[in-house]
């Protein structure tokens, strides 16, 4: 189930809920009206009968179903919620050091998969000058780009290791987004570029598409959390 789906849902049981409420008291004024429509207070009792065993049960619901398990969520999420944004923010990782990587600028724009072909097309593979070198961790502690990409994959895959056993408890579609990101593509071709040898001025046109990918699913995972974890924890802007 999406989580637009799920959003319809919700409303949609809350909004029979409220006509159910409107019917009821309807018949409520109308009983002293004198009857119009023929059967119509054997049709309307009916309809009486029926909204308030939806309101029973909505009110069941929410108070046996709903509530301990918006509690449940928030609980669960407190807890894992830093390695959630890891998880959500490893896609704009791996974007930055390819644009590092490319000699490229930093931008806080949505890339496009063109965008992402031409920074891996500007990054020298391994050329006469070998793989270019960039910071990573302490001072004067460099890696090929190539070695602190796939860095960046097991540490993702890292994070995706802690959450992992919370899964029954989070909400489905999260799940779902993060089983996505954590079996994208990216982090085996990564793997296999970073351990295999390469040809003289190699391409890497072919991790593009991989990376562009996985970073799509880290952006919905992000969108997850900003529309539905922030509001249950108190931080929707």
């Amino acid at each position: 189930m999406t989580v637009l789906s799920a959003r319809i849902k919700h409303r949609l049981v809350d909004l029979i809920g409220v006509i159910a409420l409107v019917d009821m008291a309807a018949r409520t004024v109308l009983l002293d009206v004198e009857e119009v429509v023929p059967h119509g207070a054997d049709i309307g009792e009916l309809l009486y009968d029926l909204s308030l065993a939806y309101v029973g049960a909505w009110i069941f619901n929410h108070l046996v179903v709903v509530r301990p398990r918006r509690e449940s969520l928030r609980r669960i999420y407190e807890v894992e919620r830093r390695n959630l944004d890891a998880i959500a923010g490893s896609g704009d990782a791996v974007i930055g050091l390819l644009a590092r990587a490319a000699g490229m600028p930093a931008s806080d724009e949505v890339p496009t998969l063109e965008q992402v072909r031409a920074m891996c097309s500007a990054i020298p593979a391994n050329g006469e000058d070998g793989e270019r070198l960039i910071r990573w961790g302490p001072p004067h502690d460099y890696a090929t780009w190539l070695q602190s990409l796939h860095a960046l994959s097991r540490r993702a895959l890292g994070y995706h290791d802690r959450v992992v056993g919370a899964y029954g408890l989070m909400d489905v579609p999260l799940v779902a987004l993060l089983r996505a990101a954590a079996e994208s593509s990216f982090h085996q071709q990564v793997a296999f570029a970073e351990a295999a040898p390469l040809q003289a001025n190699a391409s890497l046109g072919h991790l593009a598409e991989p990376i562009y990918q996985y970073w799509w699913h880290c952006q919905s995972v992000r969108i997850f959390l900003r529309e539905s974890v922030d509001p249950l924890l108190g931080l929707s802007v």
